[in-house]
């Protein structure tokens, strides 16, 4: 059910303030200087794709494929070829890839330990001791039903041989193929906090020029105000985890929400219209505050007697929908900035959630109106 609306008046309750304003703007200035940390994509040292995973085992299973169709059509030709030996061959290239695959997995602590032109002769040595025992063992089947009168040690050493250039080549492909996807999560990570870090500046200093109004007249406004705006800050220069609870960014709202209020007075409303959303729901770190910022420039802020920001979330199944309705003025309208927020938002959104993800507005009379929908579900590259 949703929540009834309710129109904010007063700035944060006790329970969402931090311990003191100085306090948090020592702590701000400190991460500043001294966090640097650099990008983060989760599998920068990883030689391999993450085989137990199920990373690459489709590529893994084309490879068999081809190999097992160019050693038959080698063997044979095209006129004797056979569907009954293709489906033993097949199954022993399958099987030996497959557990290859796991114990490179397996290994893979270590691999990324070394240097690694190191870890790739010794992932081609682990891959040959596999197909040599795989070959023996099939042979050794063979004996025991008895289609085959003795193990022959030299038809395994000819399928090492015969497997070190496609072993080369697949190990190869592999290794470029995990180095692409790392280079593509570090651009998609890059672009992520490239956007996060576009909070407009004449946002902070509107801000500051009403803390140092209200420094004499309302001293105890200012601390909130500064508090409000140390936190805020703190989430967009100190890399917040790009994936934060949504009830985190409505915090983080309101505390914004309140600063604009010490600028606009009554000219500001602001009615939350929240439905029952979940706890598993995350959003990238400051979406939703940039699509409030827009309502205040472009809606509230050029009408002369101000106006009310609704805001309206709602969860349908497996997706969450929200829309950001303020009035506007359509002789004043600044187009561009609204453009460049819609654009901002919606990398962020499909950056993490994948194409699927919408963002899009729309202007209804003398009202605007951004929708945002979004999965559950984070998309995986």
């Amino acid at each position: 059910m949703l929540a009834t609306g309710v129109i904010i008046t007063e700035s944060l309750s006790e329970e969402t303030r931090r311990p003191g304003a100085l306090e948090l703007m020592v702590d701000w200035k400190k991460q500043l200087l001294t966090e640097k940390k650099p990008l983060q994509t989760g599998e920068e040292g990883n030689f391999l794709p993450d085989f137990y995973r199920g990373q690459g085992l489709g590529d893994l299973l084309l490879f068999s494929f081809a190999l097992t169709v160019t050693i038959l059509l080698a063997k044979t030709g095209l006129t004797g070829f056979d569907w009954t030996l293709f489906s033993l061959v097949f199954l022993l290239v399958v099987g030996v890839a497959l557990t290859s695959a796991l114990v490179l997995s397996l290994c893979e602590p270590f691999l990324r330990s070394t240097h690694q032109i190191r870890s790739a002769i010794l992932a081609i040595v682990i891959v040959m001791i596999i197909v040599a025992m795989s070959v023996l063992l099939a042979q050794q089947a063979l004996v025991f039903a008895m289609l085959k009168d003795r193990v022959d040690l030299g038809v395994a050493l000819d399928m090492v041989v015969l497997a070190v250039i496609p072993v080369g080549v697949s190990l190869r492909y592999f290794s470029v193929k995990q180095k692409m996807y790392v280079e593509k999560n570090a651009a998609r990570e890059a672009g992520i906090q490239a956007h996060q870090a576009s909070i407009r500046p004449h946002f902070l200093y509107n801000a500051l020029n009403v803390i140092a109004s209200l420094i004499v007249s309302d001293p105890e406004k200012a601390e909130r105000a500064v508090e409000d705006l140390s936190e805020l800050f703190r989430d967009v220069m100190t890399g917040s985890p790009s994936l934060i609870p949504l009830r985190e960014e409505l915090s983080l709202c309101r505390r914004y929400i309140a600063l604009e209020k010490l600028r606009l007075g009554g000219r500001l409303e602001i009615e939350w219209q929240i439905g029952d959303y979940g706890e598993d729901v995350k959003i990238p770190s400051l979406t939703l505050q940039p699509v409030l910022e827009n309502a205040v420039y472009h809606g509230i802020q050029l009408l002369h007697g101000g106006g009310k920001i609704e805001v309206r979330i709602r969860r349908t199944g497996d997706w969450v929908h929200i829309d950001v309705q303020n009035p506007r003025n359509p002789r004043l309208q600044h187009n561009k900035g609204h453009k460049m927020a819609i654009k901002n938002v919606r990398y962020r959104l499909r950056a993490h959630f994948g194409p699927s993800a919408r963002v899009g507005s729309k202007v209804t009379g003398s009202h605007y109106t951004t929708h945002i929908s979004f999965p559950v579900k984070v998309y995986k590259l």
